[in-house]
């Protein structure tokens, strides 16, 4: 776990020195930028490639900022000779991409859902979480009953009785987990490097660490789920495992043996790590709206390309995510968590007495 964030900075920073060789080379083909950049902005993108623009040797000191001059010089120029009406459809591209975020975390995963999975299956939750491109919204200190989230509903349950079907559905899992998760870098990644961020016109990955944020958010609120809910399994053998949590893995939620959750006192931990996730939460959907909005040489037939495409990966691994809740709903057995609050209070005031 702790390797994750050491994994990501490290992606993150691939990602950036395998796109800064081809910044101001490649364009979505809506407006053929390509043509304007090179009859006239040859003499700015010159300079940026080359190292040597003159409007800004004087400008700054530092190797970054000559940098992000030199980018800014050409992203100056582009749209000095962009015509007006390429400008109002690229103003009405940057408002639908800047209500994307949004938009995304309200058909996107639920923390407390994932979390759940987390105790049957970690490694798909984690592959699910990956592929999540925004988190639904929690408010601050407003808990989800997991009790309630856990119990079966009235309704069509899931029921898979062939062995065959069985590694049919859990191979179809994995596989459109892996989708996602493809299907949503690729996207962040062309549409960082094929656009330019206004406040940043120097760095490509803004859109791919806004998709990366989700995963450690997922994490966090797994985190605190394990702080407060255990799973006692009813059965035979050697609980906790390694083989037996392997074999889960690989096993549906409504085939694996009936279990029974339950539930723990809030820790101050279990506070703190689910405040943070809640805050998280907000922060992505401000960060992304900031990001989206600030996306330049854009117009609106490519985002009406681009808007589903992340609306794909969100789908999909709701979809992964909300079958396995079902079975999970099926073979769990949930103690009251009101109950057990009341009975700890009950013998908190006794005690008190």
């Amino acid at each position: 776990m702790a390797k994750l964030p050491v994994a990501l900075v490290l992606y993150a920073s691939w990602a950036k020195a395998s796109t800064e060789s081809v910044h101001f080379q490649e364009w979505y083909p809506q407006w053929g930028l390509q043509n304007i950049l090179i009859d006239h902005c040859n003499e700015s993108y010159q300079g940026y490639v080359n190292n040597n623009s003159p409007g800004c040797i004087n400008e700054y000191n530092s190797h970054r900022n000559n940098s992000e001059c030199r980018a800014r010089l050409v992203t100056d120029c582009l749209l000095e000779n962009l015509p007006e009406s390429w400008k109002a459809d690229m103003a009405a591209a940057a408002v639908l991409l800047g209500l994307l975020p949004t938009i995304l975390s309200l058909i996107g995963s639920n923390v407390v859902e994932t979390s759940l999975l987390s105790f049957r299956r970690p490694l798909l939750a984690l592959l699910l979480s990956f592929g999540s491109p925004a988190v639904y919204p929690i408010r601050t200190f407003d808990y989800t009953n997991l009790a309630e989230l856990s119990r079966p509903r009235i309704g069509p349950g899931v029921r898979i009785r062939a062995n065959s079907s069985r590694i049919a559905v859990l191979a179809s899992q994995y596989l459109l987990a892996l989708i996602a998760i493809a299907n949503l870098l690729h996207v962040s990644l062309e549409l960082g490097i094929k656009t330019v961020c206004s406040f940043d016109t120097e760095n490509q990955y803004y859109p791919l660490g806004w998709a990366l944020i989700s995963l450690p958010i997922h994490v966090i609120s797994s985190w605190a789920t394990w702080l407060r809910m255990r799973s006692q399994e009813d059965s035979r053998g050697k609980h906790g495992s390694f083989g037996q949590r392997l074999a889960d893995e690989f096993t549906l939620s409504a085939q694996q043996r009936p279990s029974t959750l339950e539930f723990r006192d809030e820790s101050p931990m279990f506070v703190v790590l689910s405040w943070l996730s809640s805050t998280a939460i907000i922060t992505q959907i401000l960060y992304g709206t900031v990001v989206f909005s600030s996306i330049l040489f854009l117009g609106t037939a490519v985002v009406g390309r681009i808007i589903p495409r992340y609306w794909l990966s969100a789908v999909l691994c709701r979809a992964v995510l909300m079958f396995e809740i079902a079975g999970i709903r099926s073979t769990v057995d949930v103690q009251d968590e009101q109950k057990v609050s009341r009975i700890d209070s009950a013998a908190d005031l006794s005690n008190a007495y």
